[in-house]
């Protein structure tokens, strides 16, 4: 910061002559030194005054903060100006009928940048002006993609060649005590590395970026797979690939060659499944780290099963739209004189419970390869969690507290079912 002082020395003189009756005073009010130049971070100043009356000060900028005025001499605080021009605030001193002022100058932020720079898929140099006031401006990136430096007052960036989808990092600028984080963004050749079709005849279309061209304008492709066909037209790439009723999913390859670049697209098909079907037969239900063999056999065609293996049958509902299944507290059969019910447990709190409706849904994780279904508790048990379930003894059809006999065998910590 910078301090001025008055030219001439400055001396006050209080004079009381008593001509007559009337006194006359003289007024008066100086500025005798002030801090006038901060950098963008701002700081703190004081203006020192003399003056003989009380005085009021005020500034007309919101960025510079006054204090409470006290004998001689008055406080400040600069606020940092992040914008990169410079800016001006004025203090004015009143007493009586005298004012005085003084300039505070600030310097702006010594870069402005851009929020989000762009590029393109190329491994080529592009380069962007930067607008600052500072000769010691440092960049750096979080990302090993791409290389960034600054050489005589440009922004220079040299990335690799993109061809795996649009992706971005952030550029860090720093010089002295401000530093700023904006993004890069860099388009790609390919949208995507990856196509994935459904189980019926598609047809798929996808666009090249133009840059390919100025690699290589008579660009071609290839295609690793017989299920399917591709053809090109302009910068668009057209995929057909028939119904896939193989009961398997079934995967290809598209290259795309320019000059020395080949991108690879890989290509999947998943196949058509009748669910209902596909989930009937040996499954292995998973409890307490253990696993039993069952069977899901038909009972009535797209809407439920019937769960062989246990120590009694079990009926498993089917949802059509949404390919799941529910197992949920039932009757499970009659050992005369007794009645068997599913009931569905919490481990943790220590309870079991026969609710009608209370239970697990059952999800398929739509890997053919490796099924799993996913035992997650329905929730219709309030503040319960079913996490296990057990086949219990009743004396009567409807089961109660008062006709609850025993317990015939349970599967603690069921987790679902595994082929």
């Amino acid at each position: 910061m910078k301090k001025i002082f008055p030219l001439l020395f400055i001396s006050l003189i209080w004079v009381f002559i008593g001509c007559s009756d009337d006194d006359n005073d003289i007024m008066t009010l100086k500025i005798v030194s002030s801090d006038v130049e901060f950098q963008a971070p701002g700081g703190s100043g004081t203006i020192i005054f003399v003056s003989s009356a009380t005085v009021s000060v005020t500034s007309n900028q919101e960025w510079l903060k006054l204090g409470t005025p006290g004998s001689g001499s008055v406080s400040y605080e600069v606020a940092t100006n992040d914008g990169i021009s410079a800016r001006v605030a004025t203090v004015t001193f009143t007493a009586g009928g005298i004012s005085e002022s003084v300039a505070i100058n600030q310097m702006g932020t010594i870069f402005d940048l851009e929020e989000n720079y762009e590029i393109s898929a190329l491994s080529q140099e592009t380069q962007f002006e930067l607008y600052t006031n500072s000769d010691n401006v440092s960049v750096t990136s979080e990302a090993n993609w791409v290389k960034v430096s600054i050489e005589n007052g440009y922004l220079k960036i040299i990335p690799e060649l993109n061809t795996v989808g649009d992706r971005s990092t952030f550029l860090t600028f720093s010089s002295g005590w401000k530093t700023k984080k904006v993004t890069l963004t860099q388009a790609s050749l390919i949208s995507s590395s990856k196509i994935s079709l459904d189980g019926t005849e598609s047809v798929y279309t996808f666009s090249i970026n133009p840059d390919i061209e100025k690699i290589d304008n008579s660009w071609t492709i290839e295609s690793e797979g017989d299920w399917y066909t591709t053809s090109k037209n302009g910068l668009d790439i057209t995929v057909n690939a028939p119904q896939n009723d193989t009961g398997t999913p079934r995967k290809g390859k598209i290259k795309i060659k320019a000059g020395e670049v080949v991108i690879e697209i890989d290509v999947t098909q998943s196949s058509i499944v009748d669910y209902y079907k596909y989930f009937l037969g040996t499954w292995n239900i998973k409890y307490d780290n253990k696993s039993k063999k069952v069977t899901f056999v038909e009972k009535e065609a797209n809407k439920s099963y019937i769960m062989t293996g246990l120590e009694l049958n079990v009926l498993i509902n089917y949802d059509v739209k949404t390919h799941r299944m529910s197992m949920t507290t039932q009757e499970a059969g009659i050992l005369s004189p007794f009645y068997i019910h599913l009931c569905v447990i919490d481990n943790a709190a220590g309870y079991f419970t026969w609710t009608q409706g209370t239970g697990f849904n059952l999800i398929f994780n739509n890997d053919e390869s490796n099924n799993e279904l996913a035992a997650v508790d329905n929730g219709l048990w309030g503040n319960y969690k079913a996490n296990s379930f057990s086949f219990e003894v009743f004396t009567s059809k409807t089961p109660s507290n008062s006709s609850y006999f025993t317990t015939l065998t349970e599967y603690v910590n069921f987790t679902g079912f595994s082929r």
